[in-house]
């Protein structure tokens, strides 16, 4: 069965036998809502008129580690009309800084998109709710990585210039964050894989 290593622990890699557990989606849910709604709070904001988390699933069985988001601005700033969108993957980590990612879209005016701008707020964001430093540098850098490392370098951030994992072919091994070449279990080359 494939399994991920991060921070040097391993981590089962979501299969077609990893059942979500409604009291999980329930937590994840409950984080996002309340964390978006302080964000919106804090920047005096409203917040959009739909917030939607869905797990990444087929038949509740998890189907991706990464989580992806949209942000829809359908509003003006004094009336807040619009949703935002969270797929959540297997890893926690990634599912909240997704969240965060897109309430830093909700907060700025649309036109910001993923400008060293938006990055700038995003990494504050990140900051105050302790997503680790690398994790959302290597995310955000192999996302967008001309505009993330732009304001990487304004918050005077470590330079990233690893990709976001590897990939053993042979194993099915994932390495997140980790400073290797080769698969602990097999020898084999890894392969650069960017989320």
């Amino acid at each position: 069965m494939p399994k991920i290593i991060y921070q040097d622990k391993v981590i089962p890699f979501p299969n077609n036998e990893d059942l979500i557990s409604i009291k999980e989606l329930r937590s994840r849910e409950s984080w996002a809502y309340k964390t978006i709604h302080s964000i919106c709070a804090a920047e005096g904001l409203g917040v959009p008129s739909i917030i939607d988390i869905k797990i990444n699933r087929v038949k509740d069985k998890l189907t991706n580690v990464f989580s992806s988001g949209k942000t829809f601005h359908l509003r003006d700033w004094d009336y807040p009309l619009g949703r935002i969108l969270v797929n959540s993957g297997s890893d926690l980590t990634d599912f909240k800084l997704t969240v965060l990612h897109e309430a830093t879209h909700w907060i700025l005016p649309p036109k910001t998109k993923h400008s060293p701008k938006f990055f700038l707020k995003a990494f504050e964001i990140y900051e105050e709710y302790d997503i680790p430093e690398q994790f959302y540098l290597a995310r955000e850098i192999s996302y967008k990585k001309r505009n993330a490392a732009v304001a990487a370098q304004q918050m005077n951030k470590p330079k990233i210039t690893k990709p976001m994992c590897l990939w053993c072919n042979r194993c099915q091994i994932n390495y997140l964050h980790v400073d290797i070449k080769v698969c602990d279990g097999c020898g084999d080359e890894l392969t650069k894989m960017y989320a």
